[in-house]
């Protein structure tokens, strides 16, 4: 991965989702600090600048899910405005179960790990 220079928030997401391919790879528990930043390329420095833990990436990923969440709503809602409520929860409830985004594992990889680490919850 090229180390050229990126704004903040852009730097932090190329770490967070080189953080989601290690932990679908080996796994919260066993992915380490070091296994991200191999994972990314960036130097020791440059990923504690903006994480401190592998915890403060999941975290961080389960924040991008529900904005990823929120916006498919939001469009669905909008582009069908004039479905029954109750057929709109019922299509938004099977799209959701449908949708392949790799986020969903780490939503799984999430909820275990909320029993051991109470930043999580």
């Amino acid at each position: 991965m090229r180390n050229e220079r990126l704004p903040a928030d852009q730097r932090k997401r190329q770490i967070r989702y080189c953080a989601k391919d290690v932990f679908i790879r080996k796994g919260f528990h066993n992915t380490t600090m070091e296994d991200v930043i191999a994972e990314s390329g960036l130097s020791k420095g440059g990923v504690y600048r903006h994480y401190k833990s592998t915890s403060d990436m999941l975290y961080d990923l389960m924040e991008d899910g529900c904005e990823y969440r929120y916006n498919i709503v939001d469009n669905f809602l909008t582009l069908n405005k004039n479905l029954d409520k109750y057929d709109a929860v019922a299509e938004m409830i099977v799209d959701k179960i449908l949708d392949d985004n790799e986020l969903s594992k780490v939503y799984a990889i999430f909820l275990q790990e909320k029993q051991y680490d109470e930043n999580l919850d």
